[in-house]
């Protein structure tokens, strides 16, 4: 048997993550969804978010998501070029120290067509919950397909 204190990481968030899955079919998916807020996400927006949450494919893949972090930061760490391809950068500038922003910075420069825009005032979750950060989320990726679409060079 395995004891407790041979578990790393991976073994704990795979056990959560079988666990997390049979509670999401037993409905804890949505239990936890109702005490959720939705920031100012128009109530049609909320009650999409509030019901795809409250799947167990949702909740299952959101444990499988850190499952998975350590092989996505590797794999991101070896990109080093993207060329022309369009790549908006967005930084939360709430919470955002300097190491964190330089970091940012460096990010968009893998692409010689990039633009780092920096959401001032706005925290991470905002950029998906706060109506107007969230707009700019939309923006970002409609300037991106644009850039791809027509072939022109993201404006800056």
């Amino acid at each position: 048997s395995t004891s407790a204190q041979s578990w790393g990481p991976d073994d704990i968030l795979a056990r959560a993550s079988v666990l997390a899955s049979t509670s999401a079919r037993l409905g804890v998916g949505r239990l936890i969804g109702l005490g959720g807020g939705y920031g100012t996400l128009p109530p049609q927006s909320a009650a999409e978010v509030r019901a795809k949450i409250a799947t167990p494919t949702s909740f299952r893949s959101t444990i499988d998501e850190f499952l998975q972090a350590n092989a996505s930061e590797h794999e991101a760490a070896t990109l080093t070029d993207f060329g022309d391809k369009p790549l908006v950068v967005l930084t939360a500038g709430s919470g955002s120290n300097a190491a964190w922003m330089a970091a940012q910075d460096k990010t968009a420069t893998l692409s010689t067509n990039s633009v780092h825009r920096v959401v001032h005032g706005a925290s991470h979750p905002d950029l998906i919950l706060k109506q107007a950060d969230a707009a700019v989320t939309a923006q970002a990726i409609i300037d991106v397909l644009s850039s791809v679409r027509s072939n022109q060079p993201l404006v800056k």
